[in-house]
């Protein structure tokens, strides 16, 4: 009965524990790993491998031709694109009291909106309807 009561308190204690140090990223914690991916994701782009898309996220273009390589980057980023989006807007929010809270979705809106003004010619964008084009 020990056993057990000890093997449940342990389990509970790490279910606790684990979220909290998965999520204990900061802005400054992810910056290496978005520089880092950086260069392989502007090569991707430019062989029209990869695009960005409306919800500020990375997306595979043709999900059938792309190595699992290509495929683990796009979701690496990705998820810290997701976790960026989530501290930029607790922080606004907090910054900014007296407004309505920021929400993740126009933190990844703008985010959008930055990454397709700053876009080369030729890198393809996924419409909302969901078509690729290419950025003139």
């Amino acid at each position: 009965m020990r056993r057990i009561f000890s093997a449940v308190l342990l389990a509970a204690a790490l279910c606790l524990t684990v979220p909290v140090a998965l999520s204990a990223a900061t802005e400054e914690d992810l910056k290496p790993r978005f520089i880092a991916r950086d260069g392989d994701i502007a090569k991707l782009k430019a062989d029209h491998v990869i695009g960005e898309n409306v919800t500020g996220t990375l997306e595979v273009i043709d999900p059938n031709t792309a190595s699992a390589t290509t495929k683990k980057l796009v979701a690496d980023e990705n998820a810290d694109r997701q976790q960026l989006f989530q501290l930029m807007a607790a922080r606004l929010s907090a910054e900014n009291p007296d407004k309505p809270a920021v929400t993740v979705e126009a933190v990844a809106r703008e985010n959008a909106m930055r990454l397709f003004k700053a876009a080369k010619a030729g890198e393809m964008w996924k419409t909302k309807t969901g078509e690729w084009k290419a950025k003139q």
